[in-house]
């Protein structure tokens, strides 16, 4: 599984990165602390999941969401703590399958990421 993390904090990328290397067996993870950062990379390679942060450093990640679903069929979990219901109702119209506040919402993160694992 191949999947890519768009998050501008150090600390939270770190974080998840070492989240998700624990529930997924023969991942590999690909970095993006904003969006030119994450359109390289999904210009580079096909991710299987995409976990993308929207408040980044040079603008709103939500215009990743078009771009990852036009690319592939990539499953795209936005993670941010800008979880007003317009921003959420307009990531889920884009084509994002999940919508989590990381500020409340993080059991429903890892609940999320555990029902994503491939059948064996």
């Amino acid at each position: 599984m191949k999947i890519l993390v768009v998050e501008d904090s150090e600390n939270v990328r770190q974080s998840l990165v070492k989240l998700l290397s624990r529930v997924f067996e023969n991942i590999e993870i690909d970095e993006a602390e904003n969006i030119s950062q994450g359109k390289e990379q999904l210009s580079k390679s096909i991710h299987d999941l995409i976990i993308l942060d929207l408040n980044l450093p040079d603008g709103s990640g939500i215009n990743l969401i078009t771009q990852a679903k036009a690319i592939s069929n990539s499953k795209v979990i936005v993670f941010s703590s800008t979880a007003s219901e317009f921003i959420r109702k307009r990531a889920l119209s884009l084509g994002a399958d999940h919508f989590i506040d990381k500020t409340f919402e993080f059991e429903k993160l890892m609940n999320t990421l555990e029902n994503l694992q491939p059948s064996s």
